[in-house]
């Protein structure tokens, strides 16, 4: 009886550590299927456009300009709430 304790206590410890496992692949495999949603809608014309927009490209005939070395305006208000100092805050 004592020569099962062993095999059985080992069984046991795989066992737990299976399930433990088996919960990061799922979770894992949750993560996976999400960026390849993720990837699949980006793959779009238009998402494509606006990506390299917010990375400064531009197209073909197109100017680009760049407006530096101007100070924010003080009156306009922080978090979208306010278009200038003409403009009422939107509520």
């Amino acid at each position: 009886m004592v020569s099962y304790i062993g095999p059985v206590r080992g069984y046991q410890s795989r066992k737990t550590e299976l399930r433990a496992q088996q919960v990061t692949l799922s979770k894992l495999l949750k993560e996976r299927d999400a960026l390849r949603a993720q990837v699949a809608g980006g793959q779009s014309k238009g998402s494509m456009e606006q990506r390299a927009r917010e990375l400064g490209f531009i197209k073909p005939g197109e100017r680009q300009f760049r407006v530096t070395n101007i100070e924010p305006d003080p009156t306009v208000t922080q978090g979208g709430k306010g278009i200038g100092s003409w403009l009422p805050p939107v509520a």
